[in-house]
């Protein structure tokens, strides 16, 4: 959520964890947060926009658990606990170092959130249950999941791409390939002949 200041399309956007682990991934997250020092973001609008949407979020009820600081263009991560779909940061993408955290019930209650944004770039699943893992990376509208790993561009040769307003379409070698030609069909109906 925090390399390059959060600027990165595959930047983690939203969390979701299951209540019974949300305070002990909060208590590491907090922790780590508050270790960083990050680089400038891009201008100061796009700080200004980032810092609207956490105060957003605050006004609505979520836990702010590391309070970002700005100093000129840079601004310290902001960590989110308790945010919910009524708040900006959780319908519109930051593309800055704020990660909010959304709490969820069960595995259905997390496909169902993360399905509901208009964002489909890649998903991270964590779990030690590979079966699990697997049922969720299905049915999350995404172009990518990662399992216990974190969003990431990948290797070149590997497709790239995302679904709903994150993309249409999926780069990579074939993929490209297939995009710049066009195909012929040629059928024959043999019952027809005779």
């Amino acid at each position: 959520a925090f390399s390059y200041a959060g600027q990165r399309c595959t930047a983690q956007k939203i969390v979701y964890v299951y209540k019974e682990v949300a305070d002990a991934l909060k208590d590491k997250l907090v922790a780590q947060a508050r270790e960083l020092k990050l680089n400038p973001m891009i201008n100061g609008a796009a700080c200004d926009f980032v810092q609207e949407l956490v105060n957003d979020a605050v006004g609505k009820g979520a836990e702010q658990v590391v309070a970002g600081s700005r100093e000129a263009n840079i601004l310290s991560p902001s960590v989110l606990f308790n945010v919910t779909e009524n708040m900006r940061i959780y319908q519109e993408e930051q593309f800055g170092p704020a990660m909010p955290i959304v709490v969820v019930t069960d595995e259905n209650d997390a496909i169902a959130k993360a399905n509901s944004t208009k964002y489909g770039l890649q998903a991270s699943v964590y779990t030690q249950d590979i079966d699990e893992a697997l049922r969720i990376a299905d049915k999350l509208d995404v172009g990518t999941v990662q399992i216990n790993a974190k969003p990431d561009r990948g290797p070149d040769n590997f497709p790239f791409g995302g679904t709903i307003d994150s993309g249409q379409y999926m780069q990579g070698m074939q993929e490209t390939m297939d995009l710049m030609t066009s195909g012929k069909l040629t059928e024959i109906n043999l019952h027809k002949l005779v």
